[in-house]
């Protein structure tokens, strides 16, 4: 048995203060998973919270007092179930079950373990790689397809294979989409990366809204997006799209190929063609508006003296 945690985080503060891993110092739902030995899954149960009170030992007892997934119905009796430490609270009710349970074992205030201690770790060790494996190929379920097609076709590293063209140019081929379709998790950073783009905070009037087309694949769309870090840095979020809904995206930052959810590159431009441009509405004023109120140096090269003769007469600037 294996808790796996997957990363959420969401705007209520009640439901971010219960999801809070102590442990991880993040946002986690934890799934249980039920694996056999030969890699089968057998139960998924959740997900759970994960704050102090959804530990693991917590987790496992509350599933089979409550008989979850009708677990006590398919286990027998002297079934060996192999977990790790992170489950001592709960031997004794698994014990209770008839189940026989098997972990790793502790140090207890010794330097070194057993020899027979260390070889039964290393043989659960062994044995529980099966579930991890099991996590790993649950993690990577889905690749991306659309980075497998900017591959396949040598997309990313052929600027001619992609025409420069304004948004108004194909805006009826956008889906219509609300902000709850969109989501919240990452929508307040939308607006600020679609007006650095646009150049204007009015993004109910005409806006210069510059996007690339693929030649080859018409309903394949990016746009160049500035890095919120870096100056010199820009990412092309890559979008696939129909007149019905968005198909798939990915995007060239470091998280940029993840398929549960998109990252912060990819959320403004479909924010922006699929919901925003349709919007008579003006939205209250933002943070970049407060741009005008501050000074920005320009950069500029120190002053020196390039003659080698120290005797030499020196140079003198003045304010004149």
């Amino acid at each position: 048995m294996e808790l796996t945690s997957t990363f959420k985080s969401l705007r209520t503060i009640a439901f971010r203060r219960k999801s809070f891993n102590t442990h991880k110092k993040r946002s986690l739902l934890k799934p249980m998973i039920t694996v056999s030995a030969t890699g089968c899954i057998v139960a998924c149960v959740g997900p759970f919270l994960s704050d102090f009170s959804n530990n693991d030992a917590s987790i496992i007892k509350n599933v089979f007092l409550e008989n979850m997934d009708k677990i006590l119905e398919w286990i027998e009796e002297n079934d060996i179930v192999v977990v790790d430490r992170g489950f001592r609270d709960a031997i004794g009710v698994m014990q209770s079950l008839g189940l026989d349970v098997v972990m790793p074992p502790f140090l207890d205030n010794r330097r070194q373990f057993t020899t027979q201690e260390s070889n039964e770790s290393r043989c659960i060790t062994k044995i529980r790689w099966i579930v991890e494996g099991v996590n790993r190929r649950i993690k990577e379920f889905q690749k991306n397809r659309i980075e497998r097609l900017l591959n396949e076709n040598n997309l990313m590293r052929r600027p001619s294979a992609w025409e420069t063209i304004d948004h108004t140019d194909i805006i009826d081929d956008f889906p219509t989409l609300s902000e709850e379709d969109i989501g919240d998790i990452i929508l307040k950073r939308a607006p600020s990366y679609t007006a650095e783009k646009a150049g204007t905070n009015d993004l109910t009037a005409t806006v210069p809204y510059s996007i690339q087309m693929c030649r080859s694949f018409p309903n394949l769309i990016r746009a160049s997006t500035q890095s919120t870090q870096s100056q010199r840095r820009s990412y092309y979020p890559t979008i696939q799209l129909s007149s019905d809904e968005i198909l798939g995206w990915w995007c060239d930052c470091p998280v940029g190929s993840r398929v549960l959810g998109c990252c912060s590159h990819v959320l403004p431009v479909i924010w922006f063609l699929c919901h925003r441009r349709w919007q008579s509405n003006s939205r209250r004023r933002t943070s970049t508006d407060l741009m005008s109120f501050f000074t920005d140096s320009v950069p500029i090269s120190d002053f020196y003296d390039s003659s080698d003769d120290e005797s030499a007469t020196t140079d003198r600037y003045s304010l004149a």
